[in-house]
């Protein structure tokens, strides 16, 4: 029997010759990986099997600032995406409304600050309240790589998960969401991953914080194909369905977004349900795929009716699993692996090699420290204290960066 995966690899290891996506890089010319730009125009769907060094024109100049825009552009969300968005009813309560008034002229609308609720770092009357030569509207208080510009238009559009807006003083994580069609996972599988990383800031005897995930859906109706051994088509995927997000204007951060495709599969590892591709050199031909047909032959999976039951691991819940893993790889994280004395196969970064593993990763059998990551308790995916304390959002793949540190490995643990 195949081994059971929810993450890179069909097997859990590697050769030299035919490395995990998520450490391949196609190019190797030691060119600078540029940033990408937040004023992009929209990029034409291209043949995902055009030839790799295809050029693909579009408007380079850059946009107005942040603060040069009104706080309240119409930034709806793209029509296209919203008809095929899950329904998932009025948004929550949250303090960071909006009244169309900018007294100090810091781009932050007056209501705004004063609902993130703290006067000695964001004053609404005062454009550099901390006094240190940068605006509040620039400031980046939380560490996030987000400016609170940034994360005041994020918050204009509404999120897949219809979660609260990007907060200045808290850690969030922005994900643009492409699809092929008839890939999109339900709304549960999105809840499910934004636990995972809110449940980073549990741990008492560290200094970690929740990182909460905003998924923004783009373009969701992509023409199924299915993938091969050959890296280009999957590059130019990437590179081809980069954000769009149509009637969300100038200020919508796209730059900070992690690029996730859901896609069909790939036909040379009928096991693999999810990869980060990177690049030598091009932040746009990075991202995570995950494999959706993949996940739906595979689960559920890995339970016993008969006595004493054990759970199966739903389709949903391998979803997440593998959705969670993949971003942890966006975020510079490496395989959980020997390098502390064996593998710790409750953390979210561990590749299940069968359903023992599996249950362990998913459901926490077996455990219940939570440095481990995943108990019984939680019955669902979690970070060991080891992998998030090695957590990046100032070098994130596909944002900041299109490659892994630690000699393309990320950091394992």
């Amino acid at each position: 029997m195949a081994a059971l995966v929810s993450g890179c690899g069909d097997s859990g290891g590697s050769d030299s010759s035919t490395r995990d996506a998520y450490v391949y890089n196609l190019l190797d010319t030691g060119g600078r990986v540029q940033a990408r730009p937040d004023g992009r125009t929209d990029v034409p769907v291209v043949d995902a099997g055009m030839p790799i060094d295809a050029e693909i024109s579009r408007d380079a100049s850059p946009g107005p600032s942040d603060a040069e825009l009104s706080p309240l552009v119409d930034l709806g969300l793209n029509p296209d995406a919203a008809e095929m968005m899950p329904d998932l009813g009025a948004d929550l309560d949250d303090p960071l409304s909006e009244v169309g008034e900018d007294t100090d002229g810091d781009g932050l609308d007056d209501a705004w600050e004063q609902g993130a609720g703290d006067p000695g770092r964001l004053d609404w009357q005062v454009a550099d309240t901390d006094g240190d030569g940068t605006p509040d509207g620039l400031e980046d208080f939380d560490s996030d790589g987000l400016s609170c510009l940034q994360e005041q238009a994020a918050g204009r559009v509404s999120s897949m998960t219809a979660s609260n807006r990007p907060h200045p003083f808290l850690k969030d994580l922005l994900v643009e969401v492409d699809a092929m069609e008839d890939r999109l996972p339900g709304p549960v599988v999105f809840e499910q991953v934004r636990d995972v990383y809110e449940a980073i800031g549990r741990f008492e005897e560290s200094d970690l914080e929740a990182i909460y995930v905003h998924f923004y859906a783009d373009q969701l109706d992509l023409e199924p194909s299915l993938f091969d051994a050959n890296f280009g088509p999957r590059q130019n995927l990437l590179r081809t369905a980069g954000p769009r997000f149509d009637g969300t204007g100038q200020s919508f951060p796209v730059s900070r977004m992690v690029h996730l495709v859901f896609a069909s599969g790939r036909t040379d590892l009928d096991t693999r349900a999810g990869e980060v591709v990177t690049h030598q050199r091009d932040i746009e031909r990075t991202g995570v795929l995950i494999y959706s047909d993949t996940i739906e032959d595979l689960f559920p999976r890995c339970g016993l009716d008969d006595p004493p039951p054990i759970p199966y691991v739903t389709i949903d819940e391998a979803f997440a699993a593998t959705i969670s893993h993949e971003l942890g790889h966006s975020l510079q994280l490496g395989h959980d692996t020997e390098l502390n004395g064996g593998v710790n196969e409750w953390n979210i970064m561990s590749v299940p090699a069968g359903c023992g593993a599996t249950r362990r990763r998913s459901h926490g059998q077996d455990n219940d420290d939570i440095r481990w990551g995943s108990t019984e308790a939680d019955n669902a995916p979690r970070f060991s204290l080891d992998a998030a304390r090695l957590i990046q959002l100032t070098n994130i793949l596909s944002v900041d960066t299109s490659r892994l540190l630690d000699e393309d490995d990320g950091f394992e643990m």
